[in-house]
């Protein structure tokens, strides 16, 4: 039961993102991540 109180914990901390908040030099490394061309469409293919 202490195995499932400790899972249960591990999962209601992960999904506690309140107050979470990425700067703008944070943005601007994902932004260079970006390899759709700035479109909102997804790869059709896996990227790897």
């Amino acid at each position: 039961m202490a195995e499932l109180q400790r899972s249960l914990d591990r999962i209601a901390g992960n999904a506690d993102v309140n107050g979470f908040e990425l700067s703008s030099d944070d943005m601007t490394v994902l932004d260079g991540l970006d390899r759709t061309r700035r479109s909102d469409r997804a790869l059709e293919r896996p990227w790897w």
